[in-house]
């Protein structure tokens, strides 16, 4: 799947099925969910390191500021994805990075 693509989902649910099929295509067979011994952690991360991307969901309580109550009710949101370029343990994103963006580009870059 390509970044663009990636980026479209940005903001749907976990149950979402272009979501689903966002993790299936890079061979992700488990789905999100919270760590039930730590309640005060409200995120999930899938990194993938031999493609060079990562992808992060939110509990959608505490991401949109609600009520604390509805913490851990609500669904996860794919909140974050990260493309990697230079990383220590994980190799480089081989795709093209959405909106015409490069690793090259700097903030001068227009």
């Amino acid at each position: 799947m390509n970044s663009s693509r990636i980026v479209a989902l940005l903001g749907r649910p976990d149950s979402d099925g272009g979501v689903a099929a966002m993790l299936d295509a890079h061979g992700l067979r488990w789905r999100p969910e919270l760590d039930d011994e730590d309640r005060d952690k409200f995120t999930d991360w899938f990194a993938i390191a031999d493609q060079g991307i990562e992808f992060g969901f939110m509990d959608e309580a505490y991401l949109r500021a609600r009520d604390p109550s509805l913490r851990r009710r609500l669904p996860l949101i794919f909140h974050e994805v990260i493309f990697y370029d230079r990383h220590p343990r994980i190799r480089p994103y081989l795709g093209a990075l959405p909106y015409g963006l490069a690793f090259e580009n700097d903030r001068a870059t227009k």
